[in-house]
């Protein structure tokens, strides 16, 4: 919720296609260096919930504040356009994960049921690569299409 109202700010001071682009190298390249490195658990999930935190804070208020200044008679239908976009987005994520590291559809195993063997788990560096290929296009699309409302719409309106 933090980054939240300074994705609005960051938006309204700057120009939207430069805060996507910010946020996704930034979330892209900590991604792919969590793919690639090893680390502690602990600091995997702390690391990789804070930068998906900062880079949804800023992309998602950015997407909902400029589109509402397109049309700002329509809001809560721009808003939910962006909503379902973000839902639309999570869905083929986490079924991109359940074919890049489980496409066997092995069950988990363990004490608690809840742990998976070692041929899913060494599949999810590369899981954690193929999210940022497709961030990476995300983000292209969005920096492409995304524009700031000119200042003589704004005086039409």
């Amino acid at each position: 919720m933090f980054f939240f109202p300074v994705g609005v700010h960051a938006s309204e001071k700057y120009n939207p296609k430069l805060v996507l682009g910010c946020s996704g190298i930034f979330a892209i390249s900590v991604l792919y260096t969590l793919g690639s490195v090893l680390v502690e658990p602990n600091v995997f999930v702390w690391t990789l919930g804070i930068t998906i935190g900062i880079h949804k804070g800023l992309t998602y208020s950015t997407g909902v504040t400029t589109a509402i200044t397109h049309l700002p008679n329509l809001k809560g239908l721009v808003g939910g356009f962006v909503i379902s976009g973000f839902a639309v987005g999570g869905f083929i994520l986490s079924m991109m994960a359940q074919l890049i590291c489980n496409p066997d559809d092995l069950k988990p195993k363990g004490e608690t049921g809840l742990e998976f063997g070692p041929e899913v788990a060494q599949r999810f560096p590369e899981m954690l690569k193929s999210f940022c290929g497709v961030l990476f296009l995300i983000i292209i699309v969005g920096v492409l299409t995304v524009t700031k409302k000119r200042q003589q719409d704004t005086q039409a309106v």
